[in-house]
């Protein structure tokens, strides 16, 4: 496909003193430019601009010393291509494990259950602020604020912590829900229309599709 991207951060830096400087604010901007060939159509553009700004220094107390730490001497962005095997060979337990959501590699440490039941209020959460959207026209700081702590990305990460045997029991306990009834009917769309972003859920999302619908 002819894909076009582009992304852009910048610092915006105060000194402090002698050779030391404290980030004011993270001004982020990219886009992605998607035409399809053989197909009638518009060009497909998304795009996404972010701008962080300090508003308080905290001491965050005693630091806790990091085992076997890295030191990089540049800023240069590093691939994981020396890191990543392609197309290495994965079996059907390994597409069933749970993920991390995070580049580090950290993952949730709580129960299964404790996360079963965390994602189940957060998307209830979602539907909730979506059935009560402030309009951003006339109320657009607390839109924004609102859309911020109850919106889709704050599931993502459940998401990628539940294994397939979780993930299996949330699909049985969504398609239980009654159809008829606004809320359960949106909690339910919630839940397939985030599963299918995950490749790893590819096993799930088969049952899903073939034996549920």
């Amino acid at each position: 496909e002819p894909i076009h991207s582009n992304s852009m951060t910048t610092f915006q830096l105060k000194e402090t003193g002698t050779e030391k400087f404290r980030v004011e604010k993270i001004f982020s901007a990219g886009a992605v430019v998607v035409q399809r060939f053989s197909e009638a159509g518009p060009t497909h553009v998304t795009l996404a601009n972010r701008t962080l700004t300090l508003v308080e220094v905290n001491d965050i107390g005693a630091v806790n010393p990091v085992k076997n730490p890295y030191t990089f001497k540049d800023l240069e962005f590093e691939w994981m291509e020396g890191k990543t095997v392609w197309n290495a060979p994965l079996g059907i337990e390994d597409l069933r494990k749970k993920e991390s959501f995070f580049y580090n590699g950290y993952t949730l440490d709580e129960s299964q259950a404790v996360l079963i039941d965390a994602l189940k209020e957060n998307i209830k959460k979602h539907v909730d602020e979506m059935n009560h959207f402030h309009n951003p026209a006339q109320q657009k700081d607390e839109s924004i604020k609102k859309l911020h702590s109850h919106g889709v990305q704050k599931l993502l990460p459940y998401f990628h912590s539940l294994d397939y045997e979780s993930l299996s029991k949330l699909k049985s306990y969504y398609f239980s829900l009654r159809l008829d009834n606004e809320i359960q009917k949106s909690a339910r769309d919630v839940f397939l229309e985030i599963l299918p972003m995950y490749s790893a859920l590819i096993p799930l999302l088969t049952h899903v599709l073939c034996v549920d619908t």
